[in-house]
């Protein structure tokens, strides 16, 4: 009975050392699909300037939206960590 156990907990320390030397050895995962990472810097426009007639505009449809959502839309903003 002894010899069973003694080579069952072998067999699981090998097979973990294994494990772990495999995952080593390994490249590591790619977080991205593409081989560059895109700077959103160059796909989205800057901001409008400071108190021009287009910040106004874009605050005051800002206001509109943030009136209009539903408790749903509330309810994902502040539940949900949503990222690019």
């Amino acid at each position: 009975m002894l010899v069973r156990i003694t080579t069952l907990s072998v067999v699981i320390a090998l097979v973990a050392v294994s494990s772990a030397w495999a995952q080593a050895q390994a490249q590591p995962p790619k977080l991205n699909y593409l081989d560059q990472i895109i700077d959103l810097t160059e796909l989205i426009p800057p901001p409008p300037p400071t108190n021009s007639e287009a910040q106004r505009d874009d605050l005051a449809a800002v206001i509109i939206m943030q009136e209009q959502r539903t408790d749903a839309q509330i309810k994902r903003a502040i539940d949900n960590v949503l990222s690019i």
